[in-house]
């Protein structure tokens, strides 16, 4: 009986370790399934985001028409994301188109046709050339 009582045991100890772990992640959330996303999700239709307020209407509606016109043609997949960060810099900006292109999934599946085009800027100068402008391809081709 000494035995069944240590298996008894065991399997109670596993089981009970088996839900508090459960339970530990579902209040914590499972690993690798935290939000690290730094942008907004993407809008079905739209191309160019500004949270910056860089671009203004006329601008915006221009470039939303020119991407249009070159996805209709091509297939390929554009975005345009202008923000503004006071600490950008060539590596930082590189790193976040690189997450907004996976992020966003810019591009379709099997093809190397997506490109973000990743603009920051310094606080007040919107109206100013950006000091990091990049740009990437779904496989990591980019230029700055």
């Amino acid at each position: 009986m000494g035995v069944l009582r240590v298996i008894r045991t065991a399997v109670s100890a596993v089981f009970g370790l088996f839900w508090a772990v459960i339970i530990l992640f579902a209040v914590l959330g499972f690993p690798g399934t935290t939000s690290t996303a730094k942008f907004p999700d993407p809008v079905d239709g739209q191309a160019v985001y500004d949270p910056a307020g860089a671009f203004d209407a006329g601008i915006q509606a221009a470039l939303e028409d020119r991407i249009d016109a070159i996805e209709a043609r091509s297939g390929a997949e554009i975005a345009i994301y202008v923000q503004v960060d006071p600490s950008a810099t060539a590596e930082s900006n590189l790193a976040a188109a690189q997450a907004l292109l996976d992020q966003w999934g810019v591009g379709r599946a099997g093809f190397d046709d997506g490109l973000v085009i990743l603009i920051s800027l310094e606080p007040g100068l919107r109206d100013a050339v950006p000091p990091c402008l990049i740009s990437c391809t779904r496989y990591g081709a980019c230029l700055q």
